[in-house]
């Protein structure tokens, strides 16, 4: 596997390949203040830290693309 866990969540949260309560959840943390991410994070740790990685760490996003692209 190329991508861990979280990232895998974030390159199919972009590409809109996630589907049913998955997307759900994608939608809620994105659009979550901080306090309701950290109440979200108790339950779903590695999707909403990727998303608050996503959102908040500089060249978060660019190193996912490069890692797939390294095995395209």
């Amino acid at each position: 596997m190329v991508l861990d866990r979280g990232e895998q969540f974030v390159w199919d949260w972009q590409y809109r390949l996630l589907g049913g309560f998955k997307e759900s959840l994608a939608h809620t943390i994105q659009q979550a203040d901080t306090n309701n991410q950290m109440k979200l994070l108790l339950a779903f740790p590695v999707e909403v830290q990727a998303i608050i990685d996503y959102q908040s760490k500089e060249g978060y996003w660019t190193s996912i693309q490069d890692k797939i692209d390294k095995v395209t």
